[in-house]
């Protein structure tokens, strides 16, 4: 095919193992559904305290005690 040469060695290269350590193409190990089954009471309870929070800051707005250093 026009190509002249003539290769002079070899060289065979045995893969034992390969590693895909880029974030591209590692894959994931949890599905959406098992995130958001472990993650759900994680986001239960900070809605609880964000809601506690706005409490509380309505409470010190109230007194007037929110400017007042402790």
């Amino acid at each position: 095919d026009g190509y002249r040469a003539e290769p002079e060695r070899v060289v065979l290269i045995d893969v034992e193992a390969y590693d895909w350590n880029c974030p591209q193409h590692i894959q994931p190990r949890f599905t959406p559904a098992e995130l958001e089954e472990a993650l759900g009471p994680v986001r239960e309870r900070m809605d609880a305290l964000e809601r506690e929070n706005a409490r509380l800051k309505e409470r010190l707005a109230e007194t007037g005690a929110a400017g007042r250093a402790t």
